[in-house]
């Protein structure tokens, strides 16, 4: 995936802008962990320019890179959750990122099933909680989780953009449900 340097904060490495099949993807990366990736619209916004990588952010960016350019073409993105910068995250949280990292491509499950895959089967709402806070979409597959019924459920980055994921992936949506496009 080719991917260019992009504008950022004056307190972190300078993102990396990644043109995806489904929108523009900002990837964050401290040292050598994700930090966050962000789905935009439309073209990368103006942002202060942060200072230029080091040899090491540069080469953790361009492996996250192309881990979301894999992960795109349907394979695993190779990221393990130690890739990831996740030390404000609770156990809970850290239980629910873990389990939906093993939901493949093309995959669905509902809050109520990743719930009980993370040990707290009534948790389907503090599930909801701990993915609308995902700073990593894609890596960590939040667009593949839907509300009972295969109704879509909420995305952090807006429903239009799980819509484009999920069409990705060999879905659809109409009627704020989702269906299988070939059947």
């Amino acid at each position: 995936m080719s991917c260019t340097d992009g504008p950022g904060m004056v307190t972190a490495m300078r993102p990396l802008d990644c043109p995806t099949p489904c929108g523009l993807i900002r990837l964050h990366v401290w040292n050598t962990r994700l930090v966050r990736a962000e789905l935009l619209d439309g073209p990368a916004p103006p942002g202060e320019q942060g200072p230029p990588p080091p040899a090491a952010g540069l080469r953790a960016a361009r492996r996250f890179a192309d881990a979301l350019g894999r992960a795109f073409a349907g394979e695993p993105a190779g990221v393990a959750l130690e890739d990831l910068e996740h030390g404000a995250c609770g156990p809970f949280a850290l239980r629910v990122y873990t389990e939906l990292m093993a939901v493949g491509f093309g995959q669905l499950v509902t809050y109520g099933e990743l719930a009980a895959r993370a040990g707290r089967p009534r948790a389907a709402r503090a599930v909801g909680q701990v993915l609308k806070r995902n700073p990593w979409p894609i890596f960590v597959p939040c667009h593949r989780v839907v509300a009972a019924g295969r109704r879509l459920g909420g995305f952090g980055a807006g429903r239009q953009w799980k819509a484009r994921l999920l069409a990705h992936e060999g879905w659809s949506v109409a009627g704020g449900r989702v269906k299988e496009t070939y059947q």
